[in-house]
């Protein structure tokens, strides 16, 4: 990961955890790679959401780790899926985590936006699992503002991963 970060332009590491088999919190697993994403400067990237016999995704799990390692941005996938106001309610509790749209409804996001502020939701698609346009669409029939739209379909990440522009 290391070497990807400071030679290939990897901006971030995504961990999967239900699909990985490990909990979003798991000292001997996750904690070092959290260690790393602070030395590096990059976020981490959870899958959320789905529920699985050992609860390895659960989006309140990731409150542990925000706590431990708040210098460390964490992006919780899919807004935690089904499991949003989870999501949202640990968001809310730690303001190193950033919750990610894709699968949610307009009605969904503009909660997430209420709840802790649109600077801390961003776009995500789940490509190719999801459709992008539909992502797109989901927060442009949002009832929140323009900025707020702008800052969630693409300056909240440029943010987050230092990418600087003149947009």
């Amino acid at each position: 990961m290391e070497d990807g970060v400071k030679h290939k332009g990897f901006k971030g590491i995504k961990l999967h955890p239900r699909n990985e088999a490990f909990p979003i919190n798991s000292e001997k697993l996750v904690f070092p790679i959290a260690e790393l994403a602070s030395k590096l400067k990059v976020p981490l990237l959870f899958h959320t959401g789905d529920p699985d016999t050992y609860g390895f995704a659960q989006p309140t799990l990731v409150g542990d780790l925000a706590d431990t390692f708040p210098e460390v941005t964490i992006i919780v996938g899919h807004m935690g899926k089904r499991l949003y106001e989870d999501a949202i309610l640990v968001a809310r509790w730690f303001d190193n985590i950033i919750l990610e749209t894709s699968f949610h409804t307009p009605r969904e996001i503009r909660r997430a936006v209420e709840r802790v502020g649109a600077d801390r939701v961003v776009y995500g698609s789940d490509m190719p699992f999801g459709i992008p346009e539909i992502s797109i669409m989901s927060v442009r029939l949002c009832k929140i503002s323009e900025k707020e739209k702008e800052l969630i379909l693409g300056l909240n990440m440029a943010r987050i991963l230092g990418i600087k522009g003149s947009w």
